[in-house]
C-alpha cells in the first residue's frame, strides 16, 4: 500500500510528504480512522503509533543544536527517549563537525567508526 503510494506520488521537492505524511494517509486509510490518535486506540492490525519525539526529538528549525557545543546536555537529554537521531541531513550537510559538537558526542558513542574522520 505505501510502496505502491510512493511510486505513483513520490516528490522529491516535499521530504515530509514522501515520508511521515504518506505514512500517516496511509495508515488512516488502512485503519479506516478519521485521525491518527484512534489507530492507537482501536488496535488497527496491531500497530502502535509512537510519538513524534521518538524520531525526532530535535525538530528541524532546532537542527543547528546538534553542531552548538553549548548544546550538548540538551540534546544528550532529548535524545535519551528516542530510537534515531534525525540530524536534517539536508539543512546540515554543509555543517563541519568538530569536537565537542553534540553530533560528534554522538557520534563517539553510537559509531565510533566514522567519529574518527571528525575533527
Amino acid at each position: 500500500m505505501i510502496v505502491a503510494d510512493i511510486s505513483q506520488n513520490y516528490d522529491g521537492s516535499a521530504w515530509a510528504k514522501n515520508g511521515p505524511l504518506m505514512v500517516t494517509s496511509n495508515l488512516i486509510k488502512l485503519c479506516k480512522a478519521k485521525a491518527m490518535k484512534t489507530i492507537n486506540d482501536a488496535k488497527c492490525h496491531n500497530i502502535q503509533l509512537l510519538p513524534p519525539n521518538t524520531f525526532f526529538s530535535i525538530y528541524y528549525p532546532l537542527w543547528q543544536l546538534y553542531f552548538d557545543t553549548g548544546s550538548r546536555e540538551i540534546v544528550k537529554k532529548r535524545l535519551n527517549n528516542s530510537l534515531i537521531a534525525h540530524y536534517w541531513g539536508k539543512l546540515s550537510s554543509k555543517t563541519k563537525i568538530k569536537s565537542r559538537m553534540p553530533i560528534h558526542d554522538l557520534a563517539l558513542e553510537k559509531c565510533s567508526l566514522t567519529a574518527k574522520y571528525f575533527k
